[in-house]
């Protein structure tokens, strides 16, 4: 069985690394049979038939703003795939112009593309550290650096709690949204939460009508070691430059 994985806007979209979510999801996916192939989109592009998933980074505004715009002529197909099941991950700003809309600091509201049920308030009080998440996916571990506020629609779960930096601030992150997901954490948050890329692997092979072994693989204990040192550091304060 072959998977292909979308990953939209990777050159523009990829502040936090976020290639190596699909980077991830790839491996682990090889690592139990399937062939893997990753799709590159950018502005200009058609997407053609249906992925196996959809990916999609962090970034700046300003690039994130470009893709939307580029993004809207595919508006339909997005929504035809997510209906159809095809698993989404998105993360940031990547997330941000798949909500329904968002508004900007001047309180311009734009619409987004609406594959995910939330909207964006941008440039909110910044807060950057690292986030302990609590989630029905198990514990994740992650770095946020949050300026945004997303409001979920009122029967949408979070993907969970989290606690965040030296004073462990409590604040949702994200959503998900049948067997996809949006996010702030950024870390890569795949890479070092290996529970939740087979979660999200798990979904694709289901999707894809295979079966997936959610073994642990050799490598898991690098995450283990990575999250271990994010946890011992919680208190660590980082130095910030404008958006």
């Amino acid at each position: 069985m072959t998977i292909t994985l979308a990953h939209l806007f990777p050159d523009d979209l990829g502040a936090s690394g976020d290639s190596g979510n699909v980077q991830t999801v790839a491996y682990r996916l090889r690592e139990r049979g399937f062939d893997v192939s990753v799709e590159k989109f950018a502005a200009n592009d058609n997407l053609s038939g249906a992925p196996g998933a959809v990916f999609i980074g962090n970034g700046p505004w300003s690039a994130a703003h470009r893709a939307l715009e580029a993004m809207a002529p595919w508006r339909k197909t997005l929504h035809t795939w997510l209906s159809a099941g095809v698993p989404f991950f998105a993360v940031g700003t990547g997330a941000e112009i798949m909500a329904t809309t968002i508004t900007l600091r001047d309180g311009q509201e734009i619409s987004g593309l609406g594959v995910f049920p939330f909207t964006v308030l941008r440039d909110r009080q910044r807060l950057v550290a690292y986030n302990d998440c609590a989630s029905r996916l198990g514990r994740i571990v992650g770095f946020s650096d949050l300026s945004s506020e997303w409001n979920r629609d009122e029967n949408t779960e979070a993907l969970g709690t989290g606690a965040i930096g030296a004073k462990r601030v409590v604040r949702d992150d994200g959503v998900i949204l049948g067997s996809s997901i949006a996010t702030q954490l950024g870390g890569p948050v795949l890479a070092l939460n290996p529970h939740v890329a087979d979660w999200f692997a798990e979904k694709i092979v289901d999707h894809a009508g295979g079966e997936f072994d959610a073994t642990p693989l050799p490598t898991d204990i690098l995450a283990e070691n990575a999250r271990a040192v994010i946890l011992d550091n919680m208190e660590q304060v980082f130095t910030t430059i404008a958006l």
